[in-house]
């Protein structure tokens, strides 16, 4: 999806930036998007909100240029957001060797941090636990914290072979299983979700893509 694409686009222009300049870059950082165009900052909160050290725009499609800061209404209570999270997030990767990455967006009158298993070192896909954290909209206070999935699963792409999102404990799938199926859509034959009511994976029509019953699909194993 978007937000994964311009992250990992930007990190890799934030490593060839004057090393001096990266003291001001925390591990609070996150993507937005304004007047349709994606933007990527970097920076530390402070007692004034959040220092923009760094500020990535994308000119065209996978191409990135640093550019000064516009106004980001929403910088402030976002980057509060995250750093509120970021010690249980922190304290969640240091027990597991497998890489997460964490996503931000406003949901349901406040903001929403998702905590998911990203694309691994080795070139396999990690799926299977996801994490959200629900704020206010001020994003001091956090609400509240879900936990779906118990199992890590890790598989190289291949268009033969059909992912399943087991998350028996959700009705349909939750807006997280929406974003890994759309993550992960073009490396296999179907990324599905398993809940309480049955199978669900993604349908394409007029450009949009939904949620749609699917048939039961064969079995993934566990590797991580």
């Amino acid at each position: 999806m978007d937000y994964d694409r311009v992250a990992w686009g930007t990190t890799d222009l934030l490593g060839k930036e004057a090393k001096e300049s990266l003291k001001r870059v925390s591990p609070v950082w996150f993507c937005l998007r304004k007047d349709n165009v994606w933007y990527a900052i970097y920076g530390t909160n402070g007692s004034l909100g959040y220092d923009i050290a760094f500020c990535y725009r994308e000119a065209s499609r996978d191409k990135f240029e640093k550019v000064p800061p516009p106004a980001f209404p929403d910088k402030d209570r976002f980057a509060k957001a995250i750093d509120t999270a970021l010690p249980e997030i922190l304290d969640i990767a240091r027990r597991t060797t497998v890489r997460f990455n964490y996503y931000i967006r406003s949901e349901q009158g406040g903001i929403a941090v998702y905590f998911l298993p990203a694309f691994q070192t080795d070139g396999q896909l990690a799926f299977g636990v996801q994490h959200t954290y629900l704020f206010d909209a001020t994003g001091a206070k956090l609400v509240s914290h879900e936990r779906h999935g118990s199992t890590l699963y890790g598989i190289h792409p291949g268009k033969g072979r059909t992912v399943t999102l087991e998350m028996t404990e959700c009705a349909v799938p939750t807006p997280q299983a929406f974003f890994t199926m759309m993550s992960y859509r073009d490396d296999f034959a179907d990324v599905v979700t398993h809940c309480q009511d049955g199978y669900y994976g993604l349908d394409l029509k007029d450009g949009v893509y939904t949620c749609v019953r699917r048939p039961v699909p064969p079995p993934t194993f566990p590797s991580f």
